[in-house]
């Protein structure tokens, strides 16, 4: 599963199905909105890393585990693109 979304929206095709027709009826233009659509504990170590880069100017090494989610994430995001 993916760390970086929050349980709910770890299936997101199941969540697009469920959802179309409230975007679709959605007043005043269709939209969705998604609450809470980042697992919390993931947001919290992104931002203890940047904070960290940021305090010691870049100095010290990414954290290895979370880089790996960051890489994996991005790349199934691109696998995911090219099958459209």
């Amino acid at each position: 599963m993916n760390s970086f979304l929050n349980t709910a929206y770890q299936d997101l095709n199941a969540v697009a199905a469920a959802r179309r027709e409230a975007y679709a009826k959605a007043d005043p233009f269709p939209h969705l909105s998604f609450p809470d659509f980042f697992n919390p504990v993931m947001l919290e170590e992104v931002l203890a890393l940047y904070v960290r880069d940021i305090e010691s100017d870049g100095d010290e090494p990414l954290n290895p585990v979370l880089e790996e989610e960051i890489t994996k994430f991005l790349l199934k995001d691109s696998k995911d693109e090219e099958s459209l």
